[in-house]
């Protein structure tokens, strides 16, 4: 578990994204008092920034609202279409970036995150969460639409809006965690299909297809659990419409 990690020194902190680069940039603003203030750069973006590339020209007028979509099952990275025909996927590192977007634009006067979603990592759905709150807190209000469904995950990543509407035919639920393992040891002793592994650890070889969960693995899959039904309950949603 993440606290148990931190507390057995294998991890520094446990933080969002934003409080990591905060922290950098607190770090070598102390560092440098007087010199210009720190900017973080990527690579990848540096290399665009110092290439001339013609600029669209910004129009004067009063702002626009946002738009951003979340469809299909929650996972982190990028949002795809799911290579074995089973839809689109909502990655979070997309939903994220469109959200800080959002906040640099000073254009951006509100967001509409509309949601299509049966939910999918918790991770992912937090990190949507955070930079959804996040915005809000820029002073950019957020209003989560939710579409056919908003399940789950798809209902935990609007919390961080300032409103949630829902239309009549939504269906929306509950954040339910489940995990687990197939088991396919007795199907590959059948076919003649052997295996060999080496590990190290109690729990190196608990998600092993080829056995079920002993009695220690189920407790560590039930505290996983524990642990994302704590911190789902401890984000209070907003008022909602």
């Amino acid at each position: 578990m993440p606290r148990e990690a931190l507390d057995a020194g294998l991890v520094d902190a446990l933080s969002y994204r934003d409080e990591v680069y905060e922290e950098l940039t607190e770090r070598v603003r102390a560092e440098h008092p007087r010199g210009q203030d720190p900017e973080l750069q990527y690579v990848a973006r540096y290399h665009r920034k110092h290439t001339p590339m013609p600029k669209p020209a910004l129009g004067d007028g009063p702002g626009h609202i946002a738009l951003i979509t979340g469809h299909g099952a929650i996972a982190l990275g990028r949002s795809r279409r799911s290579p074995l025909g089973g839809g689109s996927v909502m990655g979070s590192d997309t939903v994220t970036a469109a959200f800080r977007a959002a906040r640099r634009d000073p254009r951006v006067k509100a967001v509409v995150f509309r949601v299509d979603s049966r939910g999918g990592s918790p991770t992912a759905s937090d990190a949507i969460r955070r930079e959804s709150q996040l915005t809000s807190e820029a002073g950019i209000p957020v209003i989560a639409a939710m579409g056919d469904i908003a399940g789950s995950g798809g209902y935990y990543v609007t919390l961080g809006a300032d409103a949630v509407v829902a239309q009549p035919g939504t269906i929306t639920g509950s954040i339910g965690v489940i995990t687990g393992k197939p088991v396919f040891g007795a199907l590959m002793e059948r076919f003649g299909v052997t295996t060999d592994a080496v590990s190290s650890g109690d729990h190196a070889g608990m998600f092993d297809t080829t056995r079920p969960f002993t009695e220690s693995e189920w407790e560590r899959i039930n505290a996983l659990l524990d642990e994302i039904y704590d911190t789902s309950s401890a984000r209070s949603p907003r008022p909602a419409a």
